[in-house]
């Protein structure tokens, strides 16, 4: 069995700058995203909102993992930004899911009231926020019955699940991500065949200008979905080899540090979020 190539100092010196620039970069770009948002009320629509709150994941995961491996000196500040992470690792998977749930519900379902219903968005941010909470919290969970020492240290780029938890790494958040992401793309199937079967059917000028409203809808969310794969997909590989003890090349580190920070999330919202159609 292979076991992992320690990085050498050059190596994690020049990660940690990747990691301080794309995290800096992720930051300044959400800070810009929520001015937009605040100051356009005709963009503050129902899925807009939602974006709003995954790239509000976002901007924390850019802010902590913006910090490196600078708290590891410190205990409680390593422990702070592990939680910080761990929480809206989950958090922003939850809510690109909650997305792909919404365009679900306001496409196929019968009720015409979808997009406005408080009830439902009270029913995302139930599941949204408090998975996270209860992600978060099964760690020290896990640390108490495994007592494999302290849960969160060096994770390589910041402080998270340490190596001696490696395992849970999995099964406490990428498990669920790629699970959702699955689930996600299926319902975006069902849309783009509900969508597609009423452009055949409807043949009135408004009717097929909502076809289209619809579509852009569509659109939009599965191009979140697109960065959501893109930016996890680097981090995901190197956990798995880590799992399986083979090194990991020091090339799929440096694309972690630049797709794992949230950055590519905010250049969808930069180029699209004007776009959205207004009704939804």
């Amino acid at each position: 069995m292979l076991l992992r190539r320690a990085l050498t100092n050059e190596q994690s010196n020049a990660l940690q700058i990747v990691v301080h620039v794309a995290g800096t970069i992720s930051s300044l770009s959400g800070l810009g995203f929520f001015a937009v948002l605040y100051r356009d009320k005709s963009l503050q629509t129902p899925i807009n909102y939602l974006v709003c709150w995954m790239e509000m994941a976002d901007f924390i995961i850019s802010v902590c993992l913006g910090l490196g491996l600078a708290p590891l000196g410190n205990a409680i500040a390593c422990y702070a930004q592990g939680i910080f992470v761990e929480f809206s690792f989950v958090a922003a998977a939850n809510w690109n899911f909650v997305i792909a749930l919404h365009c679900y519900l306001t496409v196929c379902s019968k009720k015409s009231s979808v997009s406005g219903n408080d009830r439902i968005f009270i029913c995302y941010h139930l599941y949204a926020w408090g998975t996270a909470v209860f992600f978060t919290g099964s760690m020290f969970l896990v640390e108490k019955v495994l007592q494999r020492g302290p849960i969160i240290g060096s994770a390589t780029l910041e402080c998270w699940i340490s190596s001696n938890y490696k395992e849970y790494r999995v099964y406490l958040f990428y498990a669920m991500l790629w699970v959702q992401f699955v689930v996600g793309l299926i319902l975006y199937f069902l849309v783009f065949l509900k969508v597609n079967a009423q452009a055949k059917t409807m043949v009135s000028s408004s009717s097929t200008g909502l076809t289209k409203s619809k579509k852009v809808i569509v659109m939009k969310a599965v191009a979140f979905a697109a960065v959501q794969f893109i930016s996890w997909l680097p981090a995901s590989a190197s956990r798995i080899l880590v799992i399986y003890n083979q090194p990991i090349p020091f090339w799929l580190y440096c694309l972690q540090a630049i797709t794992g920070n949230g950055i590519l999330s905010f250049l969808v919202p930069d180029q699209t979020l004007s776009t959205y159609p207004r009704p939804t």
